[in-house]
């Protein structure tokens, strides 16, 4: 493939500076989980591409697959962290001993919501959410812990786990995470 000739964007809306001084959390509680690389992975972007490829983007037998232009791609969890620069070490949530493990997620997700929010105990959506946990989910949902099925603007039980996780500064061993989901 060849994209001399398409638009590429520069990703004006990565500019960490500018989300430090507006206080953004999530930042520092991935910088905890010593994944500030996987953030600021930069160089020209084809967003078409971009989205296309998280738009399309499976984890089935082990391995990231994703469809873009017709061209399919795998990547191994092994491969997507050591280009994503994600620690192999620490939690990889899932251990029943862990006290966060066993986090009230419906007290998550409250903290999580907006100040003029309400939510009567049903169904859970981002879109309730204040910006900075919806970016959390997103990233999570999306890109770190990806899921081939579900609705990605609702919250899993998982995903408010994985939540309480960052924000207990919990580092979490993200190939031993997507192999206990895969299996």
């Amino acid at each position: 493939m060849n994209f001399d000739n398409h638009d590429y964007c520069i990703v004006r809306w990565a500019d960490f500076d500018r989300l430090y001084q507006e206080n953004f959390e999530f930042l520092h509680l991935f910088e905890m989980q010593h994944s500030r690389k996987f953030l600021e992975l930069h160089a020209p972007v084809y967003s078409r591409l971009v989205r296309q490829f998280y738009a399309n983007l499976t984890y089935i037998d082990d391995v990231h697959q994703t469809m873009v232009n017709d061209q399919h791609f795998t990547v191994t969890p092994l491969d997507f962290h050591q280009i994503a620069g994600l620690q192999a070490e620490g939690s990889f949530i899932g251990d029943p001993s862990d006290p966060w493990w066993k986090c009230n997620t419906d007290n998550v997700y409250t903290a999580c919501l907006r100040e003029n929010a309400k939510w009567e105990g049903r169904c859970k959506r981002a879109g309730s959410m204040k910006v900075e946990a919806r970016l959390i989910l997103y990233l999570l949902s999306y890109c770190l812990i990806p899921r081939s099925t579900g609705n990605h603007a609702q919250p899993t039980e998982l995903d408010l786990k994985y939540i309480n996780g960052l924000k207990l500064a919990i580092l979490m061993n993200w190939s031993k995470v997507n192999d206990a989901l895969s299996g």
